[in-house]
């Protein structure tokens, strides 16, 4: 499964709450996707560092000596090194969670259909901009269109204000 969404959204809470059940991460920022022999999309894993604001931090009690503060222009950001909990091979991935946070009193969790798991892989890319400005714009929807037809999207929304991380992770297992 991997997480999705604008910075903010709650990405790193989200994990922080499946790392607190047992779970391991492959990455914070960024999972490579290739196709395996079978044809299957895999995750590729990164850095064993995930990022994590001062609310997270303090809700999952992570020790202060394991923190490493970030330079971040706009929120107080700190960096966690844990190989412990760290996925270090690949991973064939059956869902991706696009996070959002909206005006609601509660958290949702739906999952997406048709069109609009197109349009989410699509938003969720990094740096599109850049896919488009050296002409692969094809390529990539062509990939993202193959995505879209073999995992699950799921679309989780959570109010602005407030860590939510447990309530996310029910609402996602329900839907899953």
């Amino acid at each position: 499964m991997r997480n999705s969404g604008e910075s903010g959204s709650g990405k790193s809470t989200l994990t922080a709450e499946y790392l607190s059940h047992g779970a391991r991460f492959m990455s914070d920022d960024i999972v490579r996707i290739v196709l395996d022999d079978q044809g299957r999309l895999v995750g590729c894993p990164a850095y064993p560092q995930r990022k994590l604001c001062p609310d997270a931090v303090k809700q999952y009690q992570i020790d202060q000596n394991d923190l490493i503060e970030m330079y971040d222009t706009v929120k107080e950001k700190y960096a966690v090194r844990n190989k412990e909990q760290y996925h270090d091979h690949p991973e064939i991935i059956d869902a991706m969670i696009v996070i959002e946070k909206k005006e609601t009193e509660k958290v949702s969790a739906v999952e997406v259909q048709g069109g609009d798991k197109l349009k989410l892989i699509m938003q969720n890319l990094f740096n599109l901009d850049a896919y488009k400005q050296c002409n692969l714009s094809t390529v990539v929807f062509t990939q993202c269109l193959k995505l879209a037809q073999q995992i699950r999207i799921i679309c989780v929304q959570r109010p602005v204000n407030g860590i939510t991380g447990s309530e996310q992770s029910s609402c996602i297992e329900t839907v899953l």
